[in-house]
């Protein structure tokens, strides 16, 4: 397809980037070359308008990228019923009803309206949730399938509703400002990964429960630790404990003892 000019953005360059000039060319060009991967973002080479256009005729992309457009109503979005992976920051003021997308395995977002019903999309595979208040973390049917969870920067104290989570093999809780009960771990059975960074936990043991771990990274200023706990983790491949002196030493004799290299 001739006179149309399409750059590519995200990390790996695969998402078609939206513009004004490619707007009316842009699906049957991404029709043609097979690609299903869409980002809308305002920046020198992006959409650069106050409103979000039709997106009917892109209703054959399965992953969409929405960052920084500085557009209050995106709504328009909710036509790509066939999503799969969904990126969105919270600079809008749209309350997205996630069962728009039946399809949605993958979902990153920050603290926005309605988030918390991301809890109850059923068979999500993945959830990145930065930002959120306390009462959006609840029970939902999302914990049944999810493989991978991600919560960052935020003051929530109760996660227990986590050891329902039977399948998760990835947690990631990064910046947890209020979190201090980590015992619902023990039943995370199939966890591989595990990356904490909170500063009012005062004991990681319960990762002793957790046969599985390959890579473990544990970060708290007043955590204490004992090898222990953590030597008949056979599986383990990378692990680190951060945050005091001791945990520094503790680290170093897991390391040695498991014959880890230093991470």
């Amino acid at each position: 397809m001739n006179n149309i000019d399409v750059k590519f953005g995200g990390y790996h360059k695969e998402f078609a980037i939206l513009t004004p000039e490619n707007y009316e060319k842009l699906p049957a060009y991404m029709q043609e070359k097979r690609i299903k991967k869409l980002q809308i973002k305002d920046d020198s080479y992006g959409w650069n308008r106050d409103y979000m256009p039709s997106l009917k005729s892109f209703d054959f992309i399965d992953e969409l990228f929405v960052f920084w457009t500085g557009i209050d109503d995106i709504s328009e979005i909710q036509c790509l019923h066939n999503l799969k992976k969904l990126y969105l920051d919270n600079g809008d003021k749209t309350k997205i009803d996630f069962s728009n997308f039946p399809f949605l395995e993958v979902l990153l977002s920050w603290d926005r309206k309605n988030i918390e019903t991301a809890w109850d999309i059923p068979f999500l595979k993945e959830l990145k949730l930065y930002g959120l208040k306390k009462k959006q973390y609840k029970e939902g049917e999302s914990l049944k399938s999810l493989l991978s969870l991600d919560l960052r920067s935020t003051a929530v104290e109760d996660l227990s509703f986590l050891a329902q989570c039977k399948n998760l093999s990835k947690l990631c809780l990064y910046y947890m400002k209020q979190l201090k009960d980590i015992s619902f771990l023990k039943n995370l059975e199939q966890l591989e990964y595990l990356s904490i960074e909170g500063n009012k936990i005062e004991n990681f043991s319960v990762v002793s429960f957790l046969g599985n771990l390959k890579k473990c990274s544990l970060d708290s200023r007043i955590a204490t630790a004992d090898s222990n706990d953590f030597i008949h983790l056979k599986k383990l491949e990378s692990f680190g404990l951060f945050g005091n002196n001791q945990l520094l030493k503790v680290s170093k004799e897991v390391r040695e003892l498991l014959k880890i290299d230093k991470n």
